[in-house]
């Protein structure tokens, strides 16, 4: 079984990526949503621990807002959430990867890869990018941020530099979909080919 993780800084076009693949019929997994139910579940506490129970809303589950503005201005603090967050995520991960050992090929969407040095649990990786205008743009759109906020959390991640770099494949997400697309198809079938 392949294991392939798709990375990439916010906004740059990783679910689309999904969409497509999921419409190919690939089983696909998201981090974010498997560390979105650690945080409701097994991580809740150690969270509420480290950063005070004024997190929770009124229906005593961790408030994402309130939590995400606090580690998004402050390096520390995200660190310190990650660290936590991050060894619940990979050990759902490996369950998951068991129960499809009988799959040809999964796909994990893992926006923070190569910061939580996770690249060891997939043998090739994806790194999605655009150019910083249009993660800006889509930012302040989609999220309801200022430009200054959209730049604070791209700035506040790796930049697309590194990534390309650390990489096993990279898609260039700044053109139409289409060719984002033809991108992805000749990853997946170069993927598929090897042994």
């Amino acid at each position: 079984m392949k294991k392939v993780a798709i990375t990439g800084g916010i906004a740059t076009g990783k679910s689309l990526i999904l969409q497509k693949l999921m419409f190919m019929h690939y089983v696909v997994y998201s981090a974010d949503a498997i560390a979105h139910d650690v945080l409701r579940n097994e991580g809740k506490q150690d969270v509420i621990n480290s950063f005070g129970s004024f997190i929770l809303n009124e229906n005593d589950e961790i408030d994402r807002k309130v939590l995400g503005k606090i580690v998004f201005n402050d390096l520390e603090k995200l660190t310190r959430l990650n660290i936590i967050i991050h060894p619940y995520v990979q050990k759902r991960i490996k369950k998951i990867i068991e129960a499809n050992s009988h799959l040809d090929i999964i796909f994990f969407e893992v926006p923070l890869l190569f910061e939580s040095h996770m690249e060891d649990m997939f043998d090739a990786s994806i790194n999605v990018y655009t150019d910083i205008d249009m993660q800006i743009k889509r930012i302040m759109m989609r999220d309801d941020k200022t430009a200054d906020d959209a730049l604070r959390i791209i700035r506040s991640q790796m930049t697309t530099f590194e990534r390309n770099k650390r990489a096993t494949y990279t898609i260039n997400n700044s053109g139409t979909i289409e060719e984002m697309y033809e991108q992805l198809m000749i990853i997946v079938n170069d993927i598929l080919s090897k042994e």
